[in-house]
């Protein structure tokens, strides 16, 4: 056996994850505001996201290549020329 092979015997691995083969659920949590508000929207989360990166001037320091892709992508689909 070389040094970087640990030896397992299997029947005592079975043995060990069958102990951990179920959990008890957690504990039931009153609803927060938020969940009562029903936020995050998945809208919401993917219009910050969108916005983030459409936004030239923000830390991702992408520029507009955000929105050039978008459009020219946009322009490919459509079979016209990019102005």
């Amino acid at each position: 056996m070389s040094q970087n092979t640990i030896p397992i015997n299997i029947a005592q691995l079975q043995d060990f994850l069958a102990g951990y083969t179920s959990f008890d659920p957690p504990p039931a949590l009153p609803p927060t505001l938020m969940d009562i508000a029903g936020f995050p929207h998945w809208e919401n989360v993917y219009s910050n996201i969108l916005a983030f990166f459409l936004d030239g001037s923000r830390e991702h320091g992408f520029g507009n290549l955000m929105v050039r892709a978008m459009l020219e992508a946009y322009f490919q689909k459509a079979g016209k020329a990019e102005e």
